[in-house]
């Protein structure tokens, strides 16, 4: 039992040691794959490259070791982005520079334009390209400011045709448009002076034609009008304004309302302080129109009378609208007492808007407003019928 348990310890071992030797050439063999599959890492580099508005300080070589570096230096009036060394890493060139064209802030120049550096440092060194100098006016020669709202407001263009903010060189001059539909009424390059810039002005260039009215005439009477004048437009009688309305502006669409007259038609009247009969009231719908030559009466309120200088009258339908005019008027009443003096007229005489009536004033009285005579208007007599006394007569002066 002692000896077999012996041999089966020799197997079990004899199994572990042959595992071990197994993998330890598993992993040698594995690493000679690796090493004769993996790339050669280059340990040179070849020349460096060239770049613009510089030169290399170099002796020439065209192969360098990696770890290796070389220099560069930039020509006149360029400077670097970057450090000046560049280096060799495996077959590459690392931190090759850049040499970039500088601005220099020429004093001729800014004596030539009245301007100088901002801030504290005054210095007209070189400064990299993509960097900032800021620049003010000299005292005494201060620039003019243009914005967009004044641009705006005036309805004017920069010559390029754009509307934005400009700032102006003392004694520099600027040219302007206007925009589209207004033209430019004034000079149109202005100069900056002292930091006061003077704007032309833009007015409409749409402009209208005198309107052509048949049966009416208009006021004012000129050749042509801008926009937003206005004409006043009266019909010959039996013609009315279309629109009903006398004044027509200038638009840019042309006159509105349209200056246009038209017969008049003998359509239901519409009569203030007045009305037709009932009958012509209920059926309107179907009696107007009315045909050339057809009457018909109309009655006017109380305290009002037509023109016949009665309650009541008959207009007739005609060519040219009704006749007469269905009006009624406001009755005046001559004063029953007039101070110093008497109001002469036929008792039973009525009177309506535009009959006038005579008073004569007592002696040593004289019509206050020259003469004897006062005109009905809107139930008041005008000028007021008064006798004052006076050592001159009004009317001899």
């Amino acid at each position: 039992m002692r000896c077999f348990s012996y041999i089966i310890f020799v197997l079990l071992w004899t199994n572990c040691v042959l595992q071990k030797v197994s993998q330890q050439m598993q992993v040698a063999y594995d690493d000679l794959v690796n090493l004769l599959t993996e790339p050669e890492i280059p340990t040179t580099c070849g020349p460096p490259p060239a770049i613009g508005n510089a030169m290399l300080l170099s002796n020439g070589r065209q192969e360098f070791l990696s770890g290796e570096s070389v220099i560069y230096q930039c020509y006149r009036l360029y400077e670097m982005e970057g450090t000046p060394i560049a280096m060799c890493e495996n077959g590459h060139w690392r931190g090759v520079p850049r040499c970039v064209q500088t601005c220099r802030a020429n004093q001729a120049g800014m004596d030539r334009n009245n301007i100088q550096l901002r801030g504290l440092t005054k210095s007209t060194s070189l400064r990299a390209s993509d960097y900032w100098m800021e620049f003010e006016c000299k005292p005494g020669f201060p620039p003019c400011i243009l914005t967009k709202q004044q641009l705006d407001d005036r309805n004017l263009l920069l010559n390029d045709g754009q509307r934005h903010s400009e700032w102006i060189r003392n004694g520099h001059t600027i040219e302007f448009t206007c925009r589209k539909g207004y033209s430019i009424v004034s000079p149109s390059v202005r100069k900056c002076v002292d930091g006061n810039l003077t704007l032309p002005s833009c007015n409409s260039s749409v402009i209208c034609p005198a309107p052509r009215v048949e049966n009416g005439s208009f006021f004012p009477l000129w050749m042509s009008y801008n926009v937003e004048d206005i004409i006043y437009t009266t019909c010959k009688p039996g013609y009315m304004l279309e629109s009903h309305k006398n004044i027509s502006k200038c638009t840019k669409g042309g006159w509105f309302p349209n200056p246009k007259c038209v017969r008049k038609q003998c359509d239901f009247p519409l009569i203030e302080n007045g009305a037709l009969s009932w009958s012509n009231i209920f059926y309107s719908d179907v009696s107007f129109p009315k045909k050339v030559g057809q009457t018909i009466g109309f009655k006017c309120n109380h305290g009002f009378l037509a023109r016949n200088k009665k309650h009541w009258d008959r207009i007739k339908c005609t060519n040219f609208g009704w006749d007469p005019e269905p009006q009624c008027y406001k009755q005046c009443i001559p004063p029953k007492h007039l101070p110093h003096g008497r109001v002469t007229y036929n008792y039973g005489n009525t009177f309506i808007d535009g009959d006038e009536i005579s008073f004569n004033c007592d002696m040593g009285y004289y019509p206050e407003h020259h003469l004897p005579i006062a005109t009905c208007r809107n139930n008041d007599w005008f000028p007021t019928m008064n006798c004052v006394s006076t050592d001159i007569d009004p009317s001899t002066g």
